[in-house]
């Protein structure tokens, strides 16, 4: 069978992720996916790793290649996409509450405030532990990942605890901060919808 080429190249997120599920689901084996920015390239190959492919990424022109080939004979459940990151082990007593911050600030009134209240909020989330499970960023609050953003030693420390904290590919690329994020998994609409189906409770600030 040839190899299927899927040219992702201009399709805002999650459409890479989406037509290569397609692929997936129709039992393809080997597949070149083209895309143009490198959180593409990110998403696309954990998506694909996660469904028993090897990837290699080259750079082709104005593309970047992502050249695929299914490394096991088992097939892919189709009825639901397998979660794009890993699953930690959970004991019965332990719920999974996810939050998502859509905002670098806390309200919309003197931004002042707002900053010093997501920094409180953020440094007292340890507490939540073991329930607490995933952070999501997105929109503005990406901005707090960047190197020199004074909220990042707790997001450090979330991290450490074995929070996993997924920053949204997009609104990085619309802040000009693709190359300056400083912890945390890029990450796409897809992955966001599957977390919060997955979860016990969602927290939206």
């Amino acid at each position: 069978m040839p190899e299927l080429v899927i040219n992702c190249q201009n399709l805002s997120c999650p459409q890479p992720v989406l037509r290569c599920r397609q692929a997936v689901a129709e039992g393809a084996q080997s597949l070149i996916v083209l895309v143009d920015n490198a959180a593409a390239r990110e998403n696309v190959a954990r998506f694909l790793n996660s469904h028993g492919y090897v990837v290699q990424s080259e750079e082709r022109d104005m593309s970047i290649a992502l050249i695929a080939k299914r490394a096991i004979s088992a097939k892919t459940p189709e009825a639901r996409p397998a979660p794009l990151f890993p699953e930690k082990q959970e004991t019965q007593h332990t719920r999974k509450i996810l939050i998502l911050l859509t905002s670098q600030q806390i309200g919309t009134g003197d931004g002042i405030l707002g900053t010093k209240l997501m920094e409180n909020f953020l440094s007292t989330l340890p507490e939540m532990r073991p329930d607490l499970w995933k952070l999501i960023l997105l929109n503005s609050a990406v901005r707090l990942t960047a190197h020199k953003s004074s909220i990042l030693p707790y997001l450090k420390k979330l991290s450490e605890t074995g929070v996993q904290i997924l920053v949204c590919s997009t609104c990085l690329i619309h802040y000009g901060l693709a190359n300056d994020r400083a912890i945390g998994e890029s990450t796409n609409m897809l992955d966001v919808v599957t977390a919060m189906q997955l979860a016990d409770s969602v927290i939206h600030l």
